[in-house]
């Protein structure tokens, strides 16, 4: 269980202080699905960031289980993070000079796992999303739709217990959002816990909770 009490985040901005959240107070449940949406600039992202330990909260507690990673030194929390997380960009944030089998090894290998056991693991997940024919292939010869798959292979591959997406459809063509959200669908039905960030209406309604965000401040969806 993931619980947010509190949330602040204050950004000091060119003449005053930037309020991103405004006491934000989430549970997340193993195997929860929840989607968030909102404006650009109402908090989205920062609210995801601070979830995935990617950001510190001005005020208010995170806890993973009743443990608060952010007391964690920055070896001991990147090693939580690797393990406990996996995170979904717009950008798909692959690098164009490996290959899909390769970009997907990268990081149970950088967390210590030998090559040759790092890619057999990246094949299992590239299969799990429908890419295991794609795998010998670079960044540029895919889809977008591909570079997306290919990305949440990479944000599984170490079976974290959540997954974090931030507009994970946000850069897709209307048949590619539908295979990539089949893909988050299937992931949730097998016990993944999901946080969805997005603008679109149609990607919020596959969650099971959903919720909205506006300056700052995080309501329900009903």
């Amino acid at each position: 269980m993931i619980q947010l009490t509190n949330i602040q985040k204050m950004y000091d901005g060119t003449r005053v202080q930037v309020r991103a959240l405004q006491g934000v107070d989430l549970t997340l449940e193993n195997g929860d699905y929840v989607s968030v949406r909102g404006r650009s600039g109402s908090g989205k992202t920062t609210l995801l960031n601070i979830v995935g330990t990617l950001d510190n909260p001005t005020v208010g507690e995170v806890l993973y289980d009743n443990v608060n990673p952010f007391r964690f030194n920055d070896a001991d929390l990147s090693r939580f993070r690797n393990h406990k997380i996996g995170f979904v960009f717009q950008e798909f944030e692959l690098l164009p000079e490996l290959t899909v089998l390769d970009n997907v090894a990268l990081v149970p290998h950088i967390g210590g796992v030998k090559r040759k056991e790092a890619q057999r693991m990246a094949a299992a997940v590239l299969e799990q999303v429908g890419m295991q024919d794609r795998m010998q292939h670079y960044p540029s010869e895919l889809s977008g739709g591909e570079k997306q798959r290919v990305a949440v292979a990479r944000a599984i591959v170490n079976d974290p217990e959540i997954i974090l997406c931030d507009e994970p459809t946000g850069e897709l063509d209307e048949a590619n959002v539908t295979a990539v959200m089949q893909v988050l669908d299937d992931l949730n039905r097998s016990g993944k816990t999901l946080l969805v960030v997005t603008h679109s209406d149609e990607v919020a309604e596959h969650a099971h909770r959903r919720m909205y965000m506006v300056d700052g401040v995080l309501h329900e969806a009903f």
